[in-house]
Protein backbone atom coordinates (compact mmCIF):
# COMPACT_ATOMS: atom_id res chain seq x y z
CA UNK A 1 0.00 0.00 0.00
CA UNK A 2 3.01 2.72 0.84
CA UNK A 3 4.71 1.78 -2.33
CA UNK A 4 1.54 2.77 -4.41
CA UNK A 5 1.92 6.09 -2.96
CA UNK A 6 5.59 6.72 -3.94
CA UNK A 7 5.09 7.66 -7.94
CA UNK A 8 6.36 11.47 -7.05
CA UNK A 9 8.14 10.94 -4.12
CA UNK A 10 11.88 11.39 -4.11
CA UNK A 11 14.21 8.46 -2.90
CA UNK A 12 15.75 10.63 0.02
CA UNK A 13 11.83 10.83 1.24
CA UNK A 14 10.68 7.33 0.35
CA UNK A 15 13.74 5.60 2.57
CA UNK A 16 12.01 7.97 5.02
CA UNK A 17 8.80 6.85 4.95
CA UNK A 18 9.86 3.18 4.67
CA UNK A 19 12.07 3.14 7.89
CA UNK A 20 8.97 4.65 9.75
CA UNK A 21 6.01 2.10 8.67
CA UNK A 22 8.74 -0.69 9.06
CA UNK A 23 9.62 0.14 12.43
CA UNK A 24 5.67 0.14 13.08
CA UNK A 25 5.49 -3.43 11.54
CA UNK A 26 8.19 -4.88 13.20
CA UNK A 27 6.77 -3.88 16.57
CA UNK A 28 3.59 -4.56 16.47
CA UNK A 29 4.07 -8.34 14.51
CA UNK A 30 3.29 -9.94 17.63
CA UNK A 31 -0.13 -8.36 17.63
CA UNK A 32 -0.86 -6.39 14.64
CA UNK A 33 -4.17 -4.55 16.42
CA UNK A 34 -2.79 -3.40 19.53
CA UNK A 35 -0.76 0.03 19.54
CA UNK A 36 3.10 -0.33 20.80
CA UNK A 37 5.23 2.21 21.95
CA UNK A 38 8.02 3.52 19.82
CA UNK A 39 10.13 7.13 21.23
CA UNK A 40 10.28 9.85 19.30
CA UNK A 41 13.63 10.02 20.02
CA UNK A 42 13.90 6.68 17.63
CA UNK A 43 12.31 8.66 14.99
CA UNK A 44 14.25 11.98 15.70
CA UNK A 45 17.87 10.14 15.10
CA UNK A 46 16.76 9.45 11.49
CA UNK A 47 14.81 12.37 10.24
CA UNK A 48 15.69 14.95 12.52
CA UNK A 49 13.11 17.36 14.14
CA UNK A 50 10.35 17.22 11.55
CA UNK A 51 9.64 13.64 11.80
CA UNK A 52 6.87 14.97 12.90
CA UNK A 53 5.30 15.75 9.54
CA UNK A 54 6.23 12.53 8.09
CA UNK A 55 3.79 10.75 10.52
CA UNK A 56 1.07 12.85 9.72
CA UNK A 57 1.09 12.23 6.21
CA UNK A 58 1.31 8.65 6.81
CA UNK A 59 -1.75 8.88 9.38
CA UNK A 60 -4.08 11.48 8.63
CA UNK A 61 -3.18 12.07 4.66
CA UNK A 62 -2.25 8.51 3.79
CA UNK A 63 -3.92 6.60 6.09
CA UNK A 64 -1.42 3.77 6.57
CA UNK A 65 -0.87 3.85 10.45
CA UNK A 66 -2.89 4.59 13.52
CA UNK A 67 -1.08 6.82 15.95
CA UNK A 68 -2.53 6.85 19.78
CA UNK A 69 -1.55 10.24 20.72
CA UNK A 70 -1.85 9.45 24.60
CA UNK A 71 1.63 9.60 26.26
CA UNK A 72 3.50 10.75 29.35
CA UNK A 73 7.06 11.31 29.16
CA UNK A 74 7.19 11.62 33.22
CA UNK A 75 9.42 9.17 35.63
CA UNK A 76 8.68 5.66 34.27
CA UNK A 77 6.62 7.22 31.09
CA UNK A 78 5.63 6.03 27.72
CA UNK A 79 5.52 6.75 24.40
CA UNK A 80 2.59 7.29 22.06
CA UNK A 81 1.67 4.27 20.08
CA UNK A 82 1.39 3.11 16.80
CA UNK A 83 -0.14 0.24 14.47
CA UNK A 84 -1.11 0.14 11.12
CA UNK A 85 -4.68 0.85 9.56
CA UNK A 86 -6.75 -2.11 8.52
CA UNK A 87 -6.30 -1.76 4.99
CA UNK A 88 -2.73 -1.38 5.27
CA UNK A 89 -2.95 -4.41 7.57
CA UNK A 90 -5.08 -6.32 4.95
CA UNK A 91 -2.05 -5.32 1.74
CA UNK A 92 0.62 -8.17 1.52
CA UNK A 93 4.09 -7.50 2.78
CA UNK A 94 6.66 -5.98 0.62
CA UNK A 95 10.38 -5.78 0.86
CA UNK A 96 12.13 -2.79 -0.75
CA UNK A 97 15.97 -1.89 -0.68
CA UNK A 98 17.35 1.11 -1.65
CA UNK A 99 21.23 1.22 -2.75
CA UNK A 100 23.70 3.19 -0.29
CA UNK A 101 25.30 5.73 -2.72
CA UNK A 102 27.86 6.42 0.61
CA UNK A 103 28.36 4.45 3.82
CA UNK A 104 27.85 6.50 6.95
CA UNK A 105 28.87 4.39 9.86
CA UNK A 106 27.11 4.47 12.92
CA UNK A 107 28.33 6.41 15.94
CA UNK A 108 28.74 4.19 18.88
CA UNK A 109 27.26 6.15 22.19
CA UNK A 110 28.88 3.78 24.56
CA UNK A 111 29.03 5.37 27.88
CA UNK A 112 32.33 3.85 29.43
CA UNK A 113 32.22 4.44 33.46
CA UNK A 114 34.15 1.96 34.80
CA UNK A 115 35.99 -1.29 34.63
CA UNK A 116 32.92 -3.75 33.99
CA UNK A 117 32.02 -1.44 31.23
CA UNK A 118 35.24 -0.99 29.46
CA UNK A 119 35.54 -5.09 29.85
CA UNK A 120 32.00 -5.81 28.26
CA UNK A 121 32.53 -2.95 25.77
CA UNK A 122 35.70 -4.49 24.82
CA UNK A 123 34.02 -8.10 24.36
CA UNK A 124 31.43 -6.67 22.44
CA UNK A 125 34.15 -5.39 19.65
CA UNK A 126 34.85 -8.90 19.14
CA UNK A 127 31.53 -9.40 17.53
CA UNK A 128 30.65 -9.17 13.97
CA UNK A 129 28.04 -10.03 11.85
CA UNK A 130 27.64 -13.49 9.11
CA UNK A 131 28.82 -12.25 5.36
CA UNK A 132 25.77 -14.09 4.56
CA UNK A 133 22.93 -13.85 6.88
CA UNK A 134 20.43 -16.68 8.31
CA UNK A 135 17.27 -16.84 6.67
CA UNK A 136 14.52 -15.99 8.93
CA UNK A 137 10.79 -17.24 8.82
CA UNK A 138 8.83 -14.76 7.67
CA UNK A 139 9.87 -10.99 5.64
CA UNK A 140 9.31 -8.82 9.19
CA UNK A 141 12.30 -10.54 11.09
CA UNK A 142 14.11 -11.01 7.62
CA UNK A 143 14.23 -7.29 7.57
CA UNK A 144 14.46 -6.78 11.50
CA UNK A 145 17.59 -8.79 11.67
CA UNK A 146 19.20 -6.75 8.77
CA UNK A 147 18.83 -3.76 10.41
CA UNK A 148 20.22 -4.79 13.54
CA UNK A 149 23.41 -6.33 11.58
CA UNK A 150 24.20 -3.09 10.41
CA UNK A 151 24.52 -1.79 14.10
CA UNK A 152 26.46 -4.43 14.71
CA UNK A 153 29.07 -4.60 11.38
CA UNK A 154 29.78 -0.86 12.46
CA UNK A 155 30.09 -1.48 16.16
CA UNK A 156 27.37 1.14 17.25
CA UNK A 157 27.14 -0.66 21.09
CA UNK A 158 25.79 2.15 22.95
CA UNK A 159 26.16 0.27 26.28
CA UNK A 160 25.24 2.24 28.98
CA UNK A 161 23.95 1.40 33.27
CA UNK A 162 20.50 2.17 33.24
CA UNK A 163 19.62 5.23 36.21
CA UNK A 164 17.99 3.45 38.77
CA UNK A 165 18.48 -0.41 38.86
CA UNK A 166 22.05 0.00 37.48
CA UNK A 167 21.00 -2.74 34.76
CA UNK A 168 23.29 -2.94 31.69
CA UNK A 169 21.99 -2.12 28.43
CA UNK A 170 23.81 -2.76 24.74
CA UNK A 171 22.76 -3.30 21.49
CA UNK A 172 23.08 -7.28 21.77
CA UNK A 173 20.33 -7.13 24.34
CA UNK A 174 18.21 -4.68 22.88
CA UNK A 175 18.18 -6.62 19.48
CA UNK A 176 15.56 -9.28 18.80
CA UNK A 177 16.58 -13.16 19.49
CA UNK A 178 16.36 -13.16 15.33
CA UNK A 179 18.64 -10.91 14.62
CA UNK A 180 21.36 -12.72 17.49
CA UNK A 181 21.34 -15.40 15.19
CA UNK A 182 24.05 -13.46 13.02
CA UNK A 183 26.29 -13.03 15.77
CA UNK A 184 29.72 -14.54 14.84
CA UNK A 185 33.19 -13.94 16.68
CA UNK A 186 35.60 -11.67 14.44
CA UNK A 187 38.81 -13.78 15.74
CA UNK A 188 36.89 -17.03 14.66
CA UNK A 189 34.10 -16.84 12.70
CA UNK A 190 33.30 -20.57 12.52
CA UNK A 191 33.13 -20.88 16.55
CA UNK A 192 29.75 -20.99 17.70
CA UNK A 193 27.98 -18.28 20.19
CA UNK A 194 25.63 -19.16 22.85
CA UNK A 195 22.94 -17.36 25.08
CA UNK A 196 23.76 -18.79 28.64
CA UNK A 197 20.53 -18.11 31.13
CA UNK A 198 19.77 -18.38 34.48
CA UNK A 199 16.69 -20.22 34.58
CA UNK A 200 13.47 -18.66 36.43
CA UNK A 201 15.50 -15.87 37.43
CA UNK A 202 12.92 -13.61 38.32
CA UNK A 203 11.02 -16.08 40.96
CA UNK A 204 14.74 -17.39 42.24
CA UNK A 205 15.06 -13.85 43.08
CA UNK A 206 11.76 -13.98 44.80
CA UNK A 207 13.76 -15.95 47.58
CA UNK A 208 15.38 -12.86 48.87
CA UNK A 209 11.96 -11.19 50.27
CA UNK A 210 10.70 -14.82 51.84
CA UNK A 211 11.47 -14.97 55.56
CA UNK A 212 8.83 -17.94 56.33
CA UNK A 213 10.71 -21.36 56.31
CA UNK A 214 7.83 -23.21 54.64
CA UNK A 215 6.84 -20.85 52.14
CA UNK A 216 10.52 -20.60 51.37
CA UNK A 217 11.00 -24.66 51.44
CA UNK A 218 8.17 -24.71 48.89
CA UNK A 219 9.59 -22.22 46.57
CA UNK A 220 12.49 -23.52 46.34
CA UNK A 221 10.56 -26.92 45.48
CA UNK A 222 9.09 -25.27 42.73
CA UNK A 223 12.23 -24.07 41.22
CA UNK A 224 13.38 -26.99 41.33
CA UNK A 225 10.89 -27.84 38.75
CA UNK A 226 9.37 -25.32 35.72
CA UNK A 227 7.31 -23.23 38.33
CA UNK A 228 6.26 -21.25 34.84
CA UNK A 229 4.21 -24.53 33.93
CA UNK A 230 3.43 -25.85 37.47
CA UNK A 231 1.47 -23.17 37.61
CA UNK A 232 -0.10 -22.81 34.17
CA UNK A 233 -0.99 -26.52 34.79
CA UNK A 234 -2.53 -25.95 37.92
CA UNK A 235 -4.19 -23.36 37.15
CA UNK A 236 -5.66 -25.13 33.80
CA UNK A 237 -3.76 -22.43 31.30
CA UNK A 238 -2.79 -23.76 28.54
CA UNK A 239 -0.57 -20.88 27.05
CA UNK A 240 3.14 -20.83 25.80
CA UNK A 241 6.12 -20.01 28.13
CA UNK A 242 6.47 -16.83 27.35
CA UNK A 243 3.28 -15.79 27.62
CA UNK A 244 3.33 -17.56 31.48
CA UNK A 245 6.15 -15.68 31.98
CA UNK A 246 4.56 -12.37 30.69
CA UNK A 247 1.47 -13.02 33.09
CA UNK A 248 3.83 -13.51 36.06
CA UNK A 249 5.32 -10.51 35.76
CA UNK A 250 2.18 -8.96 35.13
CA UNK A 251 1.34 -9.97 38.62
CA UNK A 252 4.64 -9.48 40.25
CA UNK A 253 5.26 -6.01 39.27
CA UNK A 254 1.69 -4.73 38.61
CA UNK A 255 -0.45 -6.53 41.83
CA UNK A 256 -2.57 -8.01 39.27
CA UNK A 257 -4.92 -10.54 40.41
CA UNK A 258 -4.79 -12.71 37.69
CA UNK A 259 -4.16 -16.72 38.06
CA UNK A 260 -0.79 -16.34 39.34
CA UNK A 261 -1.58 -14.31 42.04
CA UNK A 262 -4.30 -17.03 42.76
CA UNK A 263 -1.71 -20.13 42.77
CA UNK A 264 0.39 -17.28 45.09
CA UNK A 265 -2.23 -17.23 47.17
CA UNK A 266 -2.49 -20.54 47.69
CA UNK A 267 0.93 -21.98 47.91
CA UNK A 268 2.82 -18.54 49.24
CA UNK A 269 0.24 -16.83 50.45
CA UNK A 270 2.72 -14.25 53.12
CA UNK A 271 4.70 -13.88 49.95
CA UNK A 272 1.74 -12.88 47.91
CA UNK A 273 0.34 -10.74 50.34
CA UNK A 274 3.38 -8.64 50.31
CA UNK A 275 3.46 -8.59 46.57
CA UNK A 276 0.37 -6.96 46.12
CA UNK A 277 1.05 -4.45 48.61
CA UNK A 278 1.09 -0.94 46.81
CA UNK A 279 4.46 -0.16 47.68
CA UNK A 280 5.68 -3.13 47.10
CA UNK A 281 4.32 -3.83 43.65
CA UNK A 282 4.36 -1.45 40.95
CA UNK A 283 7.56 -0.19 40.22
CA UNK A 284 8.78 -0.98 43.54
CA UNK A 285 9.03 -4.78 42.93
CA UNK A 286 10.52 -4.61 39.58
CA UNK A 287 13.15 -2.24 40.67
CA UNK A 288 14.24 -4.74 43.29
CA UNK A 289 14.50 -7.94 41.12
CA UNK A 290 16.55 -5.77 38.89
CA UNK A 291 18.37 -4.34 41.43
CA UNK A 292 19.28 -7.90 42.51
CA UNK A 293 19.76 -9.42 38.79
CA UNK A 294 22.37 -6.36 37.82
CA UNK A 295 24.25 -6.82 41.37
CA UNK A 296 25.08 -10.35 40.23
CA UNK A 297 25.22 -10.82 36.85
CA UNK A 298 26.83 -6.77 36.12
CA UNK A 299 28.74 -6.36 38.98
CA UNK A 300 29.74 -9.49 40.94
CA UNK A 301 30.30 -11.68 38.07
CA UNK A 302 32.55 -9.97 35.89
CA UNK A 303 34.51 -8.26 38.54
CA UNK A 304 35.20 -12.16 40.01
CA UNK A 305 36.10 -13.11 36.33
CA UNK A 306 38.50 -9.77 35.74
CA UNK A 307 40.13 -10.96 38.98
CA UNK A 308 40.67 -14.52 37.65
CA UNK A 309 42.37 -13.33 34.34
CA UNK A 310 44.23 -10.81 36.53
CA UNK A 311 45.51 -13.75 39.20
CA UNK A 312 45.60 -16.16 36.42
CA UNK A 313 43.91 -18.94 38.89
CA UNK A 314 40.33 -20.38 38.60
CA UNK A 315 38.92 -23.47 36.85
CA UNK A 316 40.02 -22.67 33.22
CA UNK A 317 41.35 -25.08 30.65
CA UNK A 318 44.79 -25.39 30.83
CA UNK A 319 44.89 -23.49 27.39
CA UNK A 320 43.25 -20.97 28.45
CA UNK A 321 44.91 -20.61 32.06
CA UNK A 322 48.12 -20.07 29.59
CA UNK A 323 46.76 -17.40 27.84
CA UNK A 324 45.86 -15.62 31.37
CA UNK A 325 49.77 -15.40 31.99
CA UNK A 326 50.11 -13.49 28.75
CA UNK A 327 50.18 -9.14 29.19
CA UNK A 328 46.71 -8.29 29.03
CA UNK A 329 45.04 -6.69 26.23
CA UNK A 330 41.38 -5.71 24.52
CA UNK A 331 40.50 -3.41 27.70
CA UNK A 332 42.02 -6.10 30.06
CA UNK A 333 40.81 -9.11 28.63
CA UNK A 334 43.88 -11.67 27.16
CA UNK A 335 42.03 -12.95 23.89
CA UNK A 336 40.27 -14.37 25.46
CA UNK A 337 37.47 -15.10 28.18
CA UNK A 338 33.94 -13.49 26.62
CA UNK A 339 31.22 -12.35 28.73
CA UNK A 340 28.71 -10.48 27.38
CA UNK A 341 25.94 -9.77 30.12
CA UNK A 342 22.56 -10.28 29.28
CA UNK A 343 20.31 -9.59 31.77
CA UNK A 344 19.54 -12.43 33.46
CA UNK A 345 22.44 -14.54 31.17
CA UNK A 346 25.12 -13.89 29.38
CA UNK A 347 26.49 -14.29 25.54
CA UNK A 348 29.50 -16.45 25.48
CA UNK A 349 31.65 -19.58 24.06
CA UNK A 350 31.80 -23.02 25.52
CA UNK A 351 35.62 -22.43 26.32
CA UNK A 352 34.95 -20.63 28.85
CA UNK A 353 30.77 -21.73 29.85
CA UNK A 354 32.59 -24.18 32.98
CA UNK A 355 34.15 -21.22 34.85
CA UNK A 356 31.48 -18.26 34.07
CA UNK A 357 28.36 -20.67 34.71
CA UNK A 358 30.42 -21.93 38.51
CA UNK A 359 31.03 -18.18 39.02
CA UNK A 360 27.40 -17.28 38.43
CA UNK A 361 25.97 -19.90 40.66
CA UNK A 362 28.22 -19.32 43.61
CA UNK A 363 26.93 -15.37 43.60
CA UNK A 364 23.14 -16.43 43.47
CA UNK A 365 24.24 -19.06 46.22
CA UNK A 366 25.70 -16.25 48.23
CA UNK A 367 22.86 -13.55 47.63
CA UNK A 368 19.65 -16.23 47.95
CA UNK A 369 21.06 -19.44 49.29
CA UNK A 370 19.72 -21.68 46.13
CA UNK A 371 22.13 -23.79 43.32
CA UNK A 372 20.04 -21.93 40.21
CA UNK A 373 19.98 -23.76 36.93
CA UNK A 374 21.83 -22.82 34.01
CA UNK A 375 20.60 -23.31 30.27
CA UNK A 376 22.56 -22.60 26.98
CA UNK A 377 20.98 -21.92 23.43
CA UNK A 378 23.27 -21.96 20.26
CA UNK A 379 22.38 -18.69 18.67
CA UNK A 380 22.26 -20.30 14.98
CA UNK A 381 20.63 -22.78 15.59
CA UNK A 382 18.31 -22.80 18.28
CA UNK A 383 18.95 -25.57 20.40
CA UNK A 384 18.73 -25.97 23.92
CA UNK A 385 20.30 -27.79 26.91
CA UNK A 386 20.90 -27.42 29.98
CA UNK A 387 24.58 -27.02 31.22
CA UNK A 388 24.72 -27.06 34.85
CA UNK A 389 21.60 -27.42 37.91
CA UNK A 390 20.93 -28.56 41.25
CA UNK A 391 23.08 -28.42 44.48
CA UNK A 392 26.84 -29.47 43.13
CA UNK A 393 29.78 -31.92 44.58
CA UNK A 394 31.57 -31.02 48.21
CA UNK A 395 34.01 -29.16 46.67
CA UNK A 396 32.71 -28.71 43.25
CA UNK A 397 30.91 -25.60 41.75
Amino acid sequence: MLLSKFQDVPEAVQIIFCYIVSKVVIETKKCRTQFKGISSQYFKDFIGSEYADYLKILDRDWQIIEINGSYWNGEDGFCKGYRLRPQAMASPLRKKCFPKKQVHPFRDKSEVTDKVIRFVHANLKRLTVRADLLAQANLIDDVDAETWAERIYFGQFNIHYSAKAKRLYHTAITMPKVARRNLILKENLALPLYEFDVKSCTPVILLGLVKDPAERATLKLLLDGDIYATIASESGVTKDRDSIKEDFMIFLNGAIPNYVHTFFQKHLPSLAELLMKGKKADKGMAWFGQRVEAEIMVQKVPRQLLLLIKTGTGTLSSTVQTKLTNPLTCGGNPEQLLYIPMHDGWLGVERDEGQIATTVRQEFFRRLGYWVTITKTELATGVKTVLMAGTPPAGRD
